[in-house]
């Protein structure tokens, strides 16, 4: 029955369905299978997840991404969830990390690493946002891939005076994702004994 029906309609089913339902989807007829295989299936369920998942589409931008990749954000909660029943179905302590990322703080030979002050992971998992001593805060990109390469540097870093964070102060940081997914607003309350007001700051790629 399925078979008889145009792509568009396939496409228009799909677009219902549980990322990880399009992907089982597969299994039934050869229809489906090409259907799901459209960059648009995925990029809705991308866009669609993000509703669900507090907007973490945004932090992504969908026509850059491959299919697999595409594939690989959208069935990220599906994956978590499991992984969390798998883990208390075993009894374990605590949930082992399926990968471990370093950054590449570029720090000179004989100059000890500067301690960083604050490491905020932003919604989605692809980005990072750290600062230090010297009150930089600086936009990493982890990519959305285990096993995919972390850039050597930050992409984009601006210096926000009087910035204390976390132990070394009051202040506050709040990040807030731009629509498109280009970059970020952050909006830094400093400490009160420092500076009366708040700060806004852009941090994206094109800042780099």
């Amino acid at each position: 029955m399925l078979s008889t029906l145009c792509i568009d309609i396939l496409i228009r089913i799909l677009s219902h369905m549980d990322p990880q339902d399009i992907i089982n989807s597969r299994q039934c007829c050869r229809s489906l299978r090409d259907a799901s295989l459209r960059r648009i299936v995925w990029i809705d369920a991308v866009h669609r997840i993000s509703c669900e998942s507090k907007g973490i589409g945004t932090r992504f931008l969908t026509d850059r991404m491959s299919i697999h990749e595409l594939e690989h954000v959208a069935t990220a909660p599906c994956r978590f969830i499991s992984r969390i029943r798998r883990s208390l179905k075993r009894g374990d302590k605590f949930l082992l990390p399926i990968s471990i990322r370093l950054l590449n703080l570029n720090i000179p030979s004989g100059v000890p690493p500067a301690r960083l002050t604050m490491l905020r992971l932003l919604p989605g998992g692809q980005f990072l946002i750290t600062s230090n001593f010297d009150c930089k805060l600086e936009l990493w990109d982890l990519r959305f891939m285990p096993n995919a390469l972390i850039p050597p540097l930050p992409i984009a870093s601006v210096v926000v005076p009087n910035l204390l964070l976390e132990g070394n102060g009051d202040g506050r940081l709040i990040i807030q994702p731009i629509e498109d997914g280009s970059g970020f607003y952050i909006l830094v309350v400093p400490a009160p004994k420092l500076l009366n007001g708040e700060e806004w700051w852009g941090v994206s790629s094109q800042s780099a």
